[in-house]
């Protein structure tokens, strides 16, 4: 999945909705949380919402916030306390605030008015056209994706911009966000252009990763007091997340490295040079 997503067709930020009820014991609003977590992380948004709004509706709780740029966001989540359902649950997952039916309840805030609400302040090109007048395209220079070490020097290999109208206009390209190669992270680019009518691109993005990758060498006490390992059977120990055998208690010391920052997953071995 992760190599599909670094294809330079793949670029354009798709917006994503989350609608869900608090109390569905048939759907746990875990999954909505881990949804909306992932696609903040695949696009670089900052993971506190920069809009909170009160979408309570008759007498339904609920709260919807916004991620990512003011105008255009990244993810928008709708978390209300919907019904609980009967002894076993029954009845706590439905579509909210429409009509009356087996899995649908009238009450609370109208999922049908937030999703419209939401795609059409989400067009995939913006909607200011005039005429027959067609909207530019960005295509990146280089590698969607790239990686770096801590302290590497990193420029920027840019876009390019064509429209059908003015013909070429990569000097109008803008370029939003910064890369910060003495931190281990990672970083998103995003690349914008209009053309002279005002006609906007869909943005295009690039991700670059400064040395995401930490190694340790120690023993196994030490490497279950850092959280890198654990028991996996009596005094014997494995890796975090992996499950690498490390041996046995503290007589053995091994080299783990974590590859990804966001993540609590532990292999065996040293980081890749």
């Amino acid at each position: 999945m992760e190599a599909e997503q670094d294809a330079p067709e793949e670029q354009l930020v798709i917006p994503l909705m989350v609608v869900h009820s608090s109390n569905d014991c048939t759907v746990n609003k875990k999954a909505s949380e881990l949804i909306r977590d992932s696609w903040i992380r695949r696009y670089g948004a900052s993971p506190t919402a920069y809009e909170t709004t009160d979408c309570t509706k008759e007498g339904v709780n609920c709260i919807h916030r916004k991620y990512g740029i003011p105008g255009r966001s990244t993810v928008e989540t709708v978390f209300y306390d919907g019904a609980t359902g009967d002894l076993l649950g029954k009845g706590a997952h439905y579509w909210v605030g429409d009509n009356n039916g087996e899995f649908a309840n009238a009450e609370g805030p109208s999922a049908s008015e937030l999703f419209w609400d939401f795609f059409s302040r989400h067009a995939a090109v913006a909607q200011t056209c005039p005429g027959e007048n067609h909207a530019p395209t960005i295509k990146l220079l280089g590698e969607a994706t790239i990686e770096l070490g801590v302290g590497d020097a990193f420029a920027d290999p840019g876009a390019t911009a064509s429209d059908a109208e003015d013909g070429n206009i990569t000097a109008k390209v803008t370029v939003t966000g910064s890369v910060d190669n003495s931190a281990r992270g990672t970083y998103m680019l995003r690349y914008n252009v209009s053309d002279s009518q005002g006609c906007q691109a869909s943005e295009v993005t690039r991700k670059v990763i400064v040395n995401s990758c930490q190694q340790w060498t120690a023993n196994n006490v030490a490497h279950v007091a850092g959280g890198r390992a654990q028991s996996c059977y009596f005094w014997f120990y494995c890796a975090k997340g992996s499950g690498d055998y490390l041996g046995f208690y503290a007589t053995t010391t091994t080299t783990v490295r974590k590859e990804d920052a966001d993540r609590e997953f532990y292999s065996v071995g040293a980081c890749p040079e």
